[in-house]
């Protein structure tokens, strides 16, 4: 199967009822394409932070159920673990009669060469600006920290917002050359967002070793 990254609009992929990959940073939205799309009876979502072995038995399931009409199975997910595309993978390399897989990931790095190999995939990102975080990070002190982690604990953030506030204060950091900074606390609130630790307490060991600049 060739591969190509030529950019089109989700929908127009959506008309070729072809399985495919697609990189996308707008999951949301496109969970939305699709439900306007296909009927609920031709539709399949699965939305995970980490697509999980029995996630991916479970889709396999859902894919040898027959159908007389094209149905979509489609994969929202952060990360894929490397049992559950190895699982995929025969499934994908034989795809049962009227069944579309459209797998969907944030980057190319999500899944590994041989799923790639399989299927055509469609980079659908547009580039967003890093938005600035609300933090004064140059005359940052502890009752500030403690205050923004106390309210980043009520708002229950994503994984993927974690990510994206890190990446808000690398942002900031350079911005205001800040070259006074541990960046193995980069790394080590990275990992905890990894493991899913809850995004206020990945982040505040990072924000406190901020204060003692």
């Amino acid at each position: 199967m060739s591969i190509t990254s030529e950019k089109r609009n989700l929908q127009d992929i959506v008309e070729l009822k072809k399985s495919c990959i697609i990189i996308s940073n707008s999951f949301e939205l496109d969970r939305e394409i699709l439900k306007n799309a296909y009927k609920n009876e031709n539709l399949r979502i699965y939305s995970q932070e980490e697509l999980k072995i029995e996630d991916s038995s479970e889709i396999i399931r859902e894919a040898h159920i027959s159908t007389t009409e094209p149905k979509l199975i489609a994969i929202f997910a952060n990360s894929y673990n490397q049992f559950s595309q190895n699982a995929l993978l025969k499934t994908l390399e034989e795809i049962p009669k009227n069944i579309i897989f459209m797998l969907f990931i944030t980057s190319k790095n999500k899944l590994i060469k041989t799923i790639f190999s399989r299927l055509a995939h469609f980079d659908l990102r547009t580039k967003e600006s890093i938005k600035p975080i609300e933090l004064d990070l140059e005359r940052l002190n502890i009752p500030m920290v403690y205050e923004y982690i106390s309210k980043i604990e009520k708002e229950n953030l994503s994984i993927q917002q974690g990510r994206e506030i890190l990446a808000q204060i690398l942002q900031n950091i350079a911005n205001n050359n800040i070259t006074s900074c541990d960046l193995d606390k980069f790394d080590l609130a990275l990992k905890a967002l990894n493991a899913r630790q809850s995004v206020h307490l990945a982040l505040l060991p990072l924000l406190l070793s901020l204060t003692r600049r």
